[in-house]
């Protein structure tokens, strides 16, 4: 998934370059931001998924995701999953087989 659209809202999944434009708040050519985006927030979270992207490469379908205001096309915010969880990654702590 790379995107995801409802009636308000677009859920996009970032790459390392738009990462690296948030993370040096500076928008590039295609980029549309609502006046206070990014957030202080928004910058930290970017910069945990270029770290982790830079040592095991494309994280989707996890990774940092942009939030987009369909009315206007902007950019408002950012959400990120960061990966699989410690019970998936370490299945002894869980007792429970994967499936």
């Amino acid at each position: 998934m790379t995107e995801l659209q409802t009636p308000r809202l677009c859920l996009h999944a970032i790459d390392t370059a738009e990462g690296e434009r948030i993370v040096g708040r500076r928008a590039g050519a295609g980029d549309a931001w609502a006046e206070d985006f990014p957030f202080d927030g928004d910058v930290i979270g970017v910069t945990a998924f270029l770290t982790a992207t830079a040592a095991h490469g494309d994280q989707r379908p996890f990774g940092h995701y942009r939030i987009t205001r369909t009315a206007d096309g902007k950019a408002i915010d950012g959400i990120g999953f960061k990966g699989l969880s410690a019970l998936t990654e370490f299945p002894s702590c869980s007792g429970l087989p994967l499936t």
